[in-house]
């Protein structure tokens, strides 16, 4: 039997993103669509590829943040995973 390991919580959040390969600088923008303690999910039309690291810019009302992160998922709709580093 496998041990039960509960899922962090996942928020509806909508927000801009600006998303920038830190390797090739390759920069795409897209939508949140939630977030989590450790990471969100983003809709984008040209997904970048697993593993890179990326710097993330967000935009929700007046306010803006930026984080870094690494995209962990990714998939034929143009969603992508990413988990937050720093």
């Amino acid at each position: 039997m496998k041990p039960f390991h509960p899922r962090p919580p996942r928020y509806a959040f909508v927000a801009q993103v600006q998303i920038t390969d830190l390797d090739s600088e390759t920069t795409v923008h897209g939508v949140t669509n939630d977030l989590t303690l450790f990471g969100f999910s983003v809709t984008v039309n040209i997904p970048l590829a697993v593993h890179c690291l990326v710097q993330v810019r967000l935009a929700h009302r007046k306010a803006n943040c930026a984080v870094q992160g690494r995209v962990v998922r990714v998939d034929a709709e143009g969603q992508m995973g990413i988990a937050i580093t720093s």
